[in-house]
């Protein structure tokens, strides 16, 4: 196992909650579900390139000790940005743990469907979130969720192009199947709440682009 590999990970990580702490402090004005997203992006986009740095083994691993350090920094309070939520949501738990089940699941034999998988995760449910909070779109379904038809527009639109570019990618370009998991992936990004769409998401993606 090479731990100076899975320490480089976890550093990398480190940094962009760092960030988020540093735009916590410097813009205190700025909205708290923006600021909870900008490392969500960017650990998501870590997350899908750990194949092709580490084998299964280490990515699951690597997975256990930042489920660790999620649980210590709940005590600690180094990182509070991503903790800063006025709605209830255990996502920033299962983040990590989804990053050690997807890789249980799909490798080493599906390398592009789980890094699709935390694509997906990291723009179109990010951009989901924040282009309905920031925009205040019409809810699809009021005092029961707070998804709006525009933030989960935008998801589908995402998760299209991610299914479509991984499908050139792989050289199997079924039109038919990116539009309708974009689909699915979108009604599973709308009815998962509280945080558990931190693990549906990325399994259900990357599940269904090992169908294409």
């Amino acid at each position: 196992m090479n731990f100076l590999n899975i320490i480089f990970f976890i550093f990398l990580v480190g940094i962009f909650l760092f960030f988020s702490e540093f735009l916590k402090l410097k813009f205190s004005g700025i909205n708290k579900e923006f600021l909870r997203k900008i490392p969500h992006i960017f650990i998501g986009i870590i997350f899908a390139v750990l194949p092709y740095f580490l084998n299964k083994e280490e990515i699951i691993f690597l997975a256990f000790m930042l489920t660790l350090g999620v649980i210590l920094n709940k005590f600690v309070k180094v990182f509070s940005a991503i903790f800063d939520i006025e709605r209830f949501s255990v996502g920033v738990f299962l983040t990590p743990i989804s990053l050690g089940i997807s890789a249980w699941y799909f490798l080493p034999q599906y390398p592009m469907a789980f890094s699709v998988g935390f694509l997906v995760l990291a723009f179109s449910d990010s951009f989901a979130s924040m282009v309905g909070k920031l925009f205040q779109s019409k809810k699809i379904i009021s005092n029961i969720s707070e998804k709006t038809y525009l933030g989960s527009f935008s998801c589908f639109i995402i998760t299209f192009g991610i299914f479509f570019a991984g499908s050139l990618l792989k050289g199997d370009i079924f039109f038919v199947k990116v539009f309708l998991f974009s689909f699915m992936i979108t009604v599973v990004e709308f009815f998962i709440i509280f945080g558990f769409d931190n693990i549906a998401i990325p399994f259900v993606s990357a599940y269904l682009f090992t169908l294409i």
